[in-house]
């Protein structure tokens, strides 16, 4: 492995993600001061549901773009016109039938839903692009392009508050944003390999959906169980507790970016690893980065719980006081959530999807009933606590599930399905 090489792409990737995250933060800095904290509420709650609902129309076509382009550069249009051939219908019946369920459980919500789903299937095309330069180790495309939108965003927010904008005046900018950046990423795939040709036949998207449901199904999961919490607080308490809660669990999402450039860079390596059977090599790098996740994640969260007292009024104001204590309790998981992005990663590489759907049901499951039970009662903190408690549920399950495969290997074997583009075994 070319360590200089991967330690320049980390440093890229990460410095990338973190721009975005630290103007996702500024926009939220500036909404919290702007709007009333029931809007923001509101806010929270409706983009818990659009992220649920976003990432049900991805299918696990990211990772499987990835595979598929770095084992076929030459193929790498026809991948992604095949992906999209998928996704692009699924994009609109899952809008469709998230608005029209909204509009007759919550009609109040649904004005806001709209423009957040929009914004958020928006996003997450632009992942599949995204996806796609990954795979040709081109990631200077995707933080350049990445880079415009969150300029776009951060600027068109400012403007808008200054002027007065509201809440929906907001989620359009977001809508511009992100439809900018889908039209630049496409012209970028188009000037440099041609242009897209979707070929609407049903034997292909049958052949993407075979591989990628697998991946889909373990990432809808872990989603859902991430924002359970968020959706269940929405139900028993008022929206100004999801405000509070959705604010500390940001900075708790947030916290993911220590350790995802790694995971992203690290993940078609495994991939190869698994390829050429090198069982060995692939445990002792599973344990290195584990190791890394925890020690980071350690130092993150003992800062943050630390200064909580300090970030959460620079980033939300001095009304999100109450959520301070959010953030401390939800940051003692940090150094199991960080090392859960890796084991899913290794999930994948290893084919690995049923054990890890199963061990995703278990962990919603202990959520939703522990969460019934706690937040009645313990309201907000309560339910960082649960979260706390079955994050680090997830993680030692599927850390015990890859490790377990990786000592079998050398004796048992798992062919993964053969696809145009992906006929390796591990």
């Amino acid at each position: 492995m070319n360590w200089r090489q991967i330690r320049t792409r980390i440093l890229m990737v990460g410095g990338s993600q973190l721009l975005q995250k630290l103007v996702g933060f500024l926009v939220i800095a500036v909404m919290t001061r702007h709007l009333a904290r029931e809007r923001m509420g509101e806010f929270f709650l409706a983009a818990a549901i659009g992220a649920v609902a976003a990432q049900a129309t991805e299918l696990g076509t990211s990772r499987h773009l990835i595979r598929t382009v770095a084992r076929d550069h030459a193929g790498a249009l026809g991948q992604l016109a095949r992906v999209l051939t998928l996704r692009l219908p699924a994009m609109a019946v899952s809008y469709l039938l998230v608005n029209a369920a909204c509009l007759v459980i919550k009609p109040s919500l649904s004005p806001t839903l709209l423009l957040v789903s929009l914004y958020l299937l928006l996003q997450d095309l632009t992942f599949t692009y995204s996806a796609f330069f990954v795979g040709l180790e081109r990631y200077g495309r995707r933080v350049a392009v990445e880079f415009v939108g969150q300029v776009l965003l951060a600027s068109l927010t400012l403007l808008l508050t200054a002027h007065g904008g509201g809440l929906e005046a907001i989620l359009w900018a977001y809508v511009g944003s992100h439809a900018t950046v889908l039209a630049v990423m496409y012209g970028v795939v188009r000037t440099e390999h041609g242009p897209l040709r979707l070929e609407w036949q049903l034997e292909a998207a049958t052949a993407v959906a075979r591989q990628s449901l697998p991946i889909f199904a373990v990432t809808l999961l872990d989603t859902m169980h991430f924002k359970a919490d968020t959706v269940l607080l929405g139900a028993l308490r008022p929206l100004s507790d999801v405000a509070s809660y959705e604010a500390a669990h940001r900075l708790f999402e947030v916290s993911r970016l220590v350790i995802r450039p790694v995971a992203l860079i690290f993940f078609p390596i495994c991939v190869a690893l698994a390829a050429r059977r090198e069982w060995p090599e692939l445990q002792r790098l599973f344990r290195k980065l584990t190791r890394t996740s925890l020690l980071l994640g350690t130092a993150a969260a003992l800062a943050v719980i630390a200064t909580a007292g300090w970030i959460v009024p620079l980033v939300f104001g001095s009304r999100y006081g109450d959520s301070v204590a959010l953030v401390r309790v939800l940051f003692l998981a940090v150094p199991i959530l960080l090392t859960g992005l890796l084991a899913v990663a290794l999930i994948h590489t290893l084919h690995l999807e049923r054990p890890a759907i199963r061990a995703a049901l278990g962990c919603i499951a202990a959520n939703v009933v522990l969460n019934a039970i706690a937040i009645p009662v313990w309201g907000p903190i309560g339910c960082a606590w649960v979260t706390a408690i079955t994050q680090t549920l997830w993680t030692v399950w599927l850390s015990r599930i890859v490790l377990g495969r990786l000592r079998e290997a050398p004796a048992v074997a798992v062919e993964a399905p053969a696809v145009e583009g992906e006929t390796y075994a591990v």
